[in-house]
């Protein structure tokens, strides 16, 4: 049910576009002598170009469900960072992990959850082509870009690294062989002492070179006032770099090669509580579990109704990521044909502390130290000629290793239990895939494709839990809340063995002072005590039909396969498979397939002032893997599911300076297979049943030549939840943000704009956990209310 706020904001914007659309008699009255001449006057739909099925084509040509943001749509925008562009999609939707860059994309109701560093999103984050297989950079800072992809559904047959649920292109702005020396330069101040700086240049190297250089810096004071330190905590602290060299030393070949780097240093883990128990018996359950300060945890502890307020004893909470890579695209024409070589390197690594009870008790601290780096090389070849028939052929190789440490202390009082965990995977995919398109006439083209791979997974993990005492000399409490780093593994288990204290090995969790259990594996670290390899295939079919001009009808089908894994999570590998008897983190998590079926249309009418694209699909999902979260840590279940809905997007020009742009998703699903009780009939997480936003512009061209434009957009997320067990939930929300910018100088080179993000103030749920804190759930909060001022040079 909507709430009163939330329906107020829904119809701030539609007041809006009401007046937009009403402001001209012109859009009503179809077919005119003055409409018709639209398309010689640049009244019409800027046309779309995407590179979504690895040719350049125009978005309404393309039989797959994407939705595309220019640089201009970008620009407008104005994001801090990757989150929100994302959240403008139709049925997409996003869960907070540990850190600003650490993030679960759903599509589709599908993706994954959890923090594991050794599972694969279901959804693929792309730059330039190449695969960022690590959630740690999942959420990335935006800058210097052409336009951002996103496709919905699985890709297999034309990506190099398959996915179940779709793909997020970012793809940047390439340096141009002979082309003019240009670039811009933004600046941006705004609440909370926000400053940002961004800018970009590139230019020619002779007749067959040319280069690029771009860099943004993002910094903010914290956005909540810790009652325990006085501190502002939840700040920002943000840079990245990209450099790109492009040269063609012949008519037929092209190459680019970029190198990037990304550092974040900031304090942006802080958690509110909602308390679980009556605070005037706390016998009893708490009668208002969703409101802030009006309940207390186990301790007793009552969190702050202010929500810019919290109570965090956690002395230096930090997220540091560093995060680079180069690449390498080479592109030969044999003019029957073009072969493309992608050829790249990434690496990064986060360090976190966090306060994950959110409370002065010290219930749950948690602190992860992990590493990745990856290589991947992907050759194909694309034919060159005009239809009926057009082909692509490609190999992959990718081979990344990943590696950390976790060391969650908790209980109450602090240090009752420690768990330390360490674990180690080589993860190694070789694919071969192909798609062709048959052109039966002007109107019926059929489309096929199949994909085959193999992936291997080894390496080792293993878990300490330790009990007070146990490490003569170490004193955890004072270390871990100083937010130092844990011993290492090996370090704990030699600490262990030298004194004679005991250890037990099999899994049972249980023990006493001064006793440490060695669970799930081996200290020795040239040890490979996991080694699966899992080979699967995937497939697409489809029908595309084109009526009339501007019109395309199609229908596909694909089959999409996501490889299993070892869950690294501290409580996974401490508890023992029912069957085998195993850990469960030498346990493989059994891989995941999904069979989709999409029906849909794209169009363009009004002469070419009005876009409407819309789908419904169909997904069967067997053995998905979800995580469930046990005591703070995470063990991967796989489950079926029944996935239904569909996305509309429209685009319209009302009259001549008025845009309006819409779209909306809807999501049905549930759980089916027995194999979850008591989880059938479930709602999947991150899956609200509607999702949609709404953006009006209107801009007046004035005498002297300059640019005035005035914006609203909005954005509606439905109820959701944070689990498959369906206890944490966030109610449906609305954000609404506002822009007005005006562009002027010789040739419109300066552009001021003033804005307004949240400006409602609308509080949401970034991720919600039980379980963390003593009764109470924890809950990472939305940023409020900001607003700020932007100016851009640009050299042309």
């Amino acid at each position: 049910m909507y709430s009163i706020s939330t329906l107020g904001r829904i119809f701030t914007i539609l007041g809006l576009t009401l007046a937009v659309s009403l402001a001209s008699a012109k859009f009503s009255v179809a077919q005119t002598d003055d409409s018709s001449a639209s398309a010689d006057t640049g009244f019409v739909l800027d046309e779309v170009i995407v590179t979504a099925t690895k040719r350049s084509e125009s978005l309404q040509t393309v039989g797959v469900s994407v939705s595309a943001f220019s640089q201009e749509a970008l620009e407008r925008l104005n994001p801090s960072d990757s989150n929100e562009v994302l959240l403008q999609v139709p049925n997409l939707s996003i869960n907070a992990n540990a850190g600003s860059t650490n993030a679960n994309i759903f599509l589709r109701g599908v993706g994954s959850t959890g923090i594991s560093f050794n599972l694969q999103s279901g959804v693929g984050v792309y730059s330039d082509e190449v695969v960022l297989n690590s959630p740690v950079v999942n959420i990335l800072q935006l800058y210097d870009l052409e336009r951002v992809e996103v496709l919905r559904g699985p890709q297999n047959t034309l990506y190099g690294r398959n996915t179940t649920g779709g793909a997020i292109n970012f793809i940047s702005r390439k340096p141009v062989v002979g082309g003019d020396a240009n670039g811009y330069l933004t600046s941006t101040y705004g609440r909370f002492n926000q400053f940002d700086l961004e800018g970009a240049y590139g230019a020619p190297i002779g007749d067959s070179a040319a280069f690029r250089a771009s860099a943004t810096y993002q910094t903010r004071d914290g956005i909540r006032r810790n009652l325990l330190t006085g501190n502002d905590d939840v700040n920002r602290n943000k840079f990245a770099a990209r450099a790109q060299l492009a040269f063609e030393p012949s008519e037929n070949i092209t190459a680019n090669l970029k190198g990037h780097i990304e550092r974040v240093r900031s304090d942006n883990i802080r958690y509110k509580t909602l308390g679980g128990f009556d605070p005037n018996n706390p016998a009893l359950p708490c009668p208002t579990p969703e409101v802030f300060g009006a309940c207390v945890d186990g301790n007793g502890f009552r969190d702050s109704a202010n929500l810019r307020e919290i109570s965090s004893n956690l002395a230096d909470p930090r997220n540091d990521v560093d995060a680079g890579g180069v690449s390498l695209q080479v592109n030969i024409d044999f003019d029957k044909f073009v072969v493309t070589s992608i050829s790249a390197y990434e690496e990064n690594n986060q360090l976190l502390s966090e306060d994950s009870d959110g409370s002065p008790a010290s219930g749950f601290h948690f602190f992860l130290d992990n590493e990745q780096n990856q290589i991947s090389q992907e050759i194909r070849v694309a034919s060159n000629t005009d239809k009926p028939l057009s082909w692509i052929v490609g190999g992959y190789y990718f081979s990344e290793n990943v590696s950390g440490q976790t060391g969650p202390l908790f209980g109450t009082p602090m240090g009752t239990m420690v768990v330390q965990s360490f674990a180690e995977f080589d993860n190694t995919t070789l694919s071969a895939y192909g798609e062709a398109e048959y052109q039966l006439s002007d109107k019926i083209a059929l489309k096929g494709g199949i994909r085959y791979g193999s992936d291997n997974i080894k390496g080792r993990a293993a878990a300490l839990l330790a009990f007070p005492g146990f490490l003569p000399g170490v004193d955890l409490d004072a270390s871990l809340l100083g937010g130092n780093p844990l011993p290492s593994f090996d370090e704990l288990a030699d600490i262990a063995t030298a004194n004679g204290i005991g250890v037990f090995t099999g899994g049972a969790v249980g023990g006493g002072p001064n006793r440490l259990i060695l669970v799930g594996g081996d200290t020795d670290p040239t040890a490979q005590i996991n080694d699966t390899t899992f080979n699967n295939w995937g497939a697409t079919l489809g029908a595309e039909f084109t009526p009339a001009d501007d019109v395309l009808v199609y229908a596909k089908w694909s089959r999409g396969f996501k490889a299993g894994r070892f869950n690294a999570a501290p409580m996974s590998i401490m508890n023992l498979d029912s069957v085998t008897g195993r850990s469960l983190g030498d346990t493989p998590i059994r891989p995941e397939t999904i069979n989709a079926y999409e029906f849909g249309f794209k169009t363009q009418f009004a002469d070419n002032r009005a876009r409407l694209n819309a789908a419904v699909f169909f997904n069967d999902y067997k053995d998905q893997q979800i995580n469930q979260s046990i005591a703070g840590q995470f063990v991967v279940i796989n489950v079926d599911s029944k996935i239904y809905g569909g996305e509309v997007e429209l685009n319209l020009l009302p009259f001549e300076g008025g845009f309006i742009d819409f779209g909306a998703g809807y999501l049905s699903n549930k759980t089916q297979n027995p194999n979850a009780n008591p989880l059938i009939g479930a709602k999947l997480p991150q899956a609200p049943s509607l999702t949609a936003n709404l953006a009006v512009r209107r801009e007046w061209d004035l005498d002297n030549g300059s640019v005035l434009s005035i914006g609203a957009d909005g954005r509606y997320t439905g109820s959701r939840f944070f689990n498959l067990a369906n206890v944490t939930q966030d109610k449906a929300y609305f954000v609404t943000n506002a822009q007005i910018s005006y562009t002027f100088g010789r040739d419109n080179h300066i552009r001021a704009a003033l804005w307004g993000k949240n400006i409602f103030d609308e509080v949401y749920f970034l991720s919600r956990s039980t379980g963390l804190g003593a009764g109470a759930d924890t809950v990472l909060l939305s940023d409020p209310a900001t607003f700020g001022v932007t100016m851009t040079y640009k050299m042309k």
